[in-house]
């Protein structure tokens, strides 16, 4: 994603950190990173709406991963509300099902 993120292929960085987004919900540094990650994208995108909303995300990452109150398989994006569950994409869910067994 960060690759992408400077490269030519924003939709890519994107998906990329919507994915990273999913897998990192259960554990507080990570969750708050992928938001970082968002925030700088954003930034770079001159998306100011993106910005916003990943700002209070920022904020709210770890909180919610510490208390274990994070919607399962939401994308991080601020065009989704930040407290919706969604399913989870099918191209990952073999790797969180690998993660759970650990």
């Amino acid at each position: 994603a960060r690759k992408a993120r400077h490269g030519r292929r924003p939709s890519y960085a994107w998906e990329a950190l919507e994915e990273a987004h999913i897998l990192s919900q259960p554990l507080p540094w990570l969750h708050t990173l992928v938001h970082w990650q968002m925030f700088l994208l954003a930034i770079n995108q001159r998306d100011w709406i993106e910005f916003k909303g990943q700002l209070a995300r920022l904020f709210l990452a770890a909180p919610g991963s510490l208390l274990k109150r994070y919607p399962v398989g939401n994308n991080g994006r601020s065009s989704v509300n930040m407290f919706q569950p969604m399913p989870i994409p099918k191209r990952i869910l073999g790797t969180m099902n690998l993660l759970k067994s650990d």
